[in-house]
């Protein structure tokens, strides 16, 4: 019969928690950078959508130019994401990602959907 060796099983276990607790460290730093440039991408779209413009796109339609960037965050039960916000020169930008307004529910799913990834 065979004798188990507890000691050698005992650094095992330990050595197994180590590297799960660093994969699932790493995996929570990606899925944080992946929400952040998903945000910000939604936030140049919604701003190139009030512009009626693309950046650097020459139109008829245009409303106003962009002036540049200025940084925000968000508090989410999951984390805190630093935005960088589309700015123009003279008309307000108004995004949903920072509405005020948003009922309950809405703040709720958005919420929901930042936990699952």
């Amino acid at each position: 019969m065979r004798e188990l060796n507890f000691v050698r099983d005992q650094k095992l276990h330990e050595a197994w928690r180590q590297v799960q607790w660093y994969f699932s460290e790493d995996l929570e730093k990606e899925v944080e950078g992946q929400i952040t440039h998903y945000l910000n991408k939604v936030l140049r779209i919604e701003a190139d959508l009030q512009l009626r413009a693309d950046p650097y796109e020459r139109t008829l339609e245009r409303v106003d130019y962009r002036a540049g960037y200025r940084t925000r965050s968000v508090v989410t039960p999951k984390a805190e994401y630093v935005l960088t916000v589309p700015k123009a020169r003279s008309t307000p930008l108004q995004h949903r990602v920072f509405d005020r307004k948003s009922t309950p529910v809405q703040t709720k799913l958005i919420q929901l959907y930042c936990i699952r990834l």
